[in-house]
């Protein structure tokens, strides 16, 4: 079972003021395709899509590191 279907993500209620929810389930996607793709043969879309989940998890580590922040100020 994928990491994407194990999340149980419904991106059609996804709200949209939610984007670390958005980038954790953009990083499953593409460690998904990623894999899909290198197993396919498809080098430079596996390449692409790890740079898509290298950035997807740079998102929700720059929002945990925010939340983080926050909550040390209250």
């Amino acid at each position: 079972m994928s990491q994407c279907q194990k999340m149980k993500f419904d991106h059609s209620e996804a709200k949209p003021h939610d984007p670390r929810a958005a980038a954790q389930y953009i990083e499953a996607m593409a460690r998904d395709l990623k894999g899909l793709a290198s197993g396919s043969g498809l080098g430079f879309l596996a390449y692409l899509l790890g740079m898509v989940e290298t950035d997807a998890s740079s998102v929700v580590r720059q929002t945990d590191r925010m939340r983080d922040s926050d909550l040390g100020k209250s």
